[in-house]
């Protein structure tokens, strides 16, 4: 019996223990509403703020310098809404033009706006990974939507799963897409897409929508909350263990995630305004350890006669 204790306790004592905890940051551009949309591993951030219009600009967020650039996709008629959702880690950005229909479009600071064409219908692109393959969503009718990817090598093409209509949201860099489907009930799921075909999986059984996914197979997205009608932000880990993240009771989507663990999105106050939110997780800290005179004496049932020799 003592050798089995010594051994556990031996265990006990090689056995670091971490804490994780999470820095979160309400991060707006010039105190109009802000969505903050995407994030690469460089601490650059896209998003977009509406003005007192409710136009949509494109923001661009550096960490490293705390200043935001602001980016408009210029046509003729002035009254279109820019709304960049990805950028990768070669700084190329994909995104949501709006008019009187939604394009998609790639940004970078060489070639600037590209608009992308598929077939002549609506389209929304979303998150582009660093091998320049993005994902999105086209409507070839109305009312139907279909999974968009494009490869810079093979081109684009159109998923769906099944007759459902099908949302692809956000990659990686191992072209693992997620996003969701609308089943035949109209509840949200979320999907994750790889070669192997679609798995689909939904948070404690809430309609759900999965935004992005970063290399380590870390996904964020947000379920709809019966309870209060209201959405709440999620952390769905790789190990299949899920982080719900509450701020202020608020309202928030999880949009956006990198490599760092790093996470973006929007979340609305008790006055309907909308905030952007950065999430950082902060560096593990060990957690105290017992001394091993004290471990030893706990385990072998001695606490009791320390204290009477205190007494």
């Amino acid at each position: 019996m003592m050798r089995i204790i010594l051994s556990l306790l031996f265990l006990v004592l090689l056995s670091p223990g971490y804490v994780g905890a999470y820095t979160i940051r309400t991060l707006d551009y010039e105190g109009y509403s802000t969505w903050l949309t995407g994030i690469n591993d460089s601490g650059q951030i896209v998003g977009y703020y509406a003005d007192n219009s409710g136009r949509n600009h494109g923001l661009i967020y550096d960490e490293s310098t705390s200043e935001f650039t602001v980016i408009d996709y210029d046509d003729s008629s002035n009254d279109g809404s820019t709304m960049p959702m990805g950028i990768n880690n070669n700084g190329q950005i994909v995104g949501v033009y709006s008019t009187s229909g939604v394009q998609g479009f790639t940004y970078d600071s060489t070639n600037g706006f590209q608009l992308v064409n598929y077939s002549g219908n609506d389209l929304m692109l979303f998150k582009i990974n660093d091998s320049g393959q993005y994902v999105g969503t086209t409507f070839p009718n109305p009312g139907e939507s279909e999974g968009l990817v494009y490869d810079p090598n093979s081109g684009f093409q159109t998923v769906k799963y099944g007759t459902n209509n099908t949302w692809f949201a956000g990659n990686n860099n191992d072209n693992i897409i997620v996003g969701s489907i609308i089943d035949d009930s109209g509840q949200y799921n979320g999907i994750k897409y790889t070669s192997s075909g679609f798995q689909v999986i939904n948070i404690s059984d809430h309609p759900t929508i999965f935004y992005d996914i970063n290399d380590q197979g870390l996904i964020v997205g947000d379920y709809e909350d019966f309870s209060n009608g209201g959405y709440i932000g999620f952390i769905y880990n790789p190990d299949g263990s899920v982080e719900f993240v509450d701020f202020n009771d608020n309202v928030l989507w999880l949009i956006g995630t990198n490599n760092n663990g790093e996470i973006v999105g929007s979340y609305v106050d008790g006055s309907s305004r909308h905030h952007g939110l950065l999430i950082m997780p902060e560096p593990p800290n060990p957690v105290p350890l017992p001394t091993t005179a004290l471990l030893l004496a706990s385990g072998l049932g001695l606490l009791p006669i320390f204290r009477k020799i205190k007494k």
